[in-house]
């Protein structure tokens, strides 16, 4: 992996450094190169030796004089901008620690749905900010199924809000899912098992129920095998008990691939996304809108589509949405080797109609399976892509950031924030691609791995940059 120096402040008349280090990185980037093998600091800057760089010949080495600026090293963003990197309380490789993520405000829910290993009773944790220590694992609150029920990958899929955070839970095998809705205690978030559980409400069970969830301020949405679940509250009473919600059920609109209805869904106060992502079709994904009268009365969604869709495209693996903006990942859509395709559909302003007029967002470079839009958040003008970029046989988490432009959006390419330099790990399986989120100018990264340990990297004031 490419090799890494830091350089950590130490107050005058101090011996131990505080605040974050500064990284410097191989302005090659080799990933072989040794960097960092030798280092040498003076006065006026640091000396760092590549001793295999390969820039000069195989193996002949070279050296890298770093000096330090008029105005001193900045250590207010720490390596390569993140500001903290959250781990598991209970570390423990294989956990899937970061498969999902939810930021909201100043806390952020994260998933661990392989806690417990062979037997998945799953975890998730709510980690609260700021996010300005490098390495946090101690501050999170443990949210946890209140019977322990095993092979449930509890943490599967989060969705946190300011007052309430659920859960999903779909079963390994047979059986129904659940989902749980657990809610802020006034004094703050802490370690609980006390929480609504949810199930399928039809007559046949549904394993996949909880394989996406989304919270609103009074509904929660969650996506089951061919079906999407709306559950709501009344207006000003908290989560109390699932006698107190009202529920109602949307099947497939078209019958095409429509076991995948509800693989991911996204929700606002007035508006639903759900995706359904084709294996031997291309996929869709329906938008809803809330009647004034509630969600009991709602209607026919309208239908999105992608301008250059194709077969095993997985359109509709992943959505979000941000006011006018429905964001959409297709992670099987292939270019030119670049595997993987984000749509961002933009509400008209008589309101959503069915149509497939998109901005289409990609990366600078790819190798095909790299899954780029296995998941999407968008807040404001901000879309975040995760992905996953392949090395040989190995892949490594990667993720995304695209800016609205002030003309509005346009197809565009974007390079990847180097994710590696926060969590620098490498998954064998690839199984599982990067989980993202924004809330503000922050960026969360998911990097879980699937015999590794997973984290959660914090980008502070990043959109600020």
């Amino acid at each position: 992996s490419p090799g890494r120096v830091y350089v950590f402040p130490i107050p005058t008349g101090s011996d131990v450094f505080t605040g974050l280090p500064v990284r410097l990185s191989d302005p090659h980037g080799g990933i072989h190169d040794a960097f960092g093998g030798v280092v040498s600091a003076g006065p006026n800057g640091v000396a760092v030796g590549a001793l295999l760089s390969d820039d000069h010949g195989e193996d002949r080495g070279a050296a890298y004089i770093f000096t330090e600026p008029s105005d001193g090293w900045d250590f207010s963003t720490g390596p390569k901008g993140h500001t903290a990197k959250l781990i598991s309380p209970d570390w423990y490789p294989g956990h899937r620690f970061g498969k999902s993520i939810s930021p909201s405000g100043d806390a952020v829910g994260v998933g661990a749905p392989n806690y417990g290993r062979d037997d998945y009773p799953g975890a998730a944790y709510v980690f609260m900010g700021p996010f300005n220590s490098l390495f946090s694992m101690d501050d999170a609150a443990k949210l946890s199924p209140p019977d322990g029920n095993v092979s449930r990958r509890f943490g599967w899929s989060v969705s946190l809000n300011s007052d309430a955070m659920a859960v999903g839970a779909p079963t390994l095998s047979g059986g129904d899912g659940e989902a749980y809705i657990f809610t802020k205690p006034d004094e703050g978030w802490e370690s609980t098992t006390d929480s609504v559980r949810l199930t399928s409400p039809g007559d046949q069970s549904d394993r996949y129920f909880g394989d996406s969830v989304s919270l609103s301020e009074n509904t929660l949405a969650v996506g089951g095998s061919g079906s999407v679940y709306l559950f709501t509250k009344p207006d000003g009473t908290d989560w109390n008990s699932a006698a107190d919600l009202t529920d109602i059920e949307l099947s497939a609109p078209d019958s095409e691939n429509a076991s995948r209805f509800g693989r991911s869904v996204a929700i606002t106060d007035d508006t639903l996304v759900v995706g359904m992502p084709g294996w031997d079709g291309v996929g869709a994904v329906y938008v809803y809108t809330r009647p004034s009268s509630g969600w009991s009365s709602v209607s026919a969604p309208i239908k999105l589509t992608p301008p250059d869709g194709k077969s095993w495209d997985k359109f509709g693996a992943s959505v979000a949405i941000s006011g006018d903006m429905v964001v959409v990942g297709a992670p099987g859509a292939v270019n030119r080797d670049i595997a993987g395709a984000v749509y961002v559909f933009t509400k008209p302003a008589g309101g959503w109609v069915s149509t497939s007029d998109a901005a289409k967002l990609t990366p600078e470079s790819s190798r095909a399976d790299d899954m780029f839009g296995a998941s999407v958040a968008v807040e404001g003008d901000t879309v975040i892509v995760g992905g996953r970029n392949r090395i040989s046989y190995y892949w490594r988490d990667d993720a995304y950031v695209f800016t609205k432009p002030q003309a509005g959006w346009v197809s565009a390419s974007a390079p990847p924030i180097n994710v590696f330099a926060c969590h620098s790990s490498y998954d064998y399986y690839g199984q599982i691609g990067t989980s993202v989120g924004v809330s503000g100018d922050t960026v969360f990264v998911g990097a879980p791995n699937r015999e590794g340990i997973g984290a959660v990297c914090v980008y502070e004031d990043f959109l600020d940059e």
